[in-house]
């Protein structure tokens, strides 16, 4: 899976096994994925307290595993989520399930 030199590098780091450091990142992408899915249909819902606590829940998982530019995203849809921008949080949402692909 595609990790990007400075994620590698930080969990790598921080857990000092490669083989290990594979399990955390698959385990990060599936929690993402569920993420990403808990925010849209939150979205749908128009369930504005579940769409921040997603993006929350984003933010915190990317924060983990080191993908700052992810976690910049995720905050950016909280951001917009609290201030009710539907444009912002769109946009970052946009933004970051582009990010999360590439990690595949």
């Amino acid at each position: 899976m595609p990790m990007n030199d400075a994620v590698h590098n930080y969990l790598l780091k921080q857990v000092g096994d490669e083989d290990l450091l594979q399990e955390i990142y698959a385990e990060f992408l599936t929690s993402f994925r569920t993420g990403l899915d808990a925010f849209r249909a939150a979205m749908e819902d128009q369930n504005q307290d579940r769409m921040r606590r997603a993006a929350h829940t984003l933010k915190g998982n990317a924060s983990i595993v080191g993908e700052t530019a992810m976690k910049q995203l995720a905050i950016d849809m909280e951001n917009g989520v609290i201030d009710q921008k539907h444009d912002v949080y769109q946009n970052a949402l946009d933004q970051l399930e582009d990010a999360f692909r590439k990690c595949l």
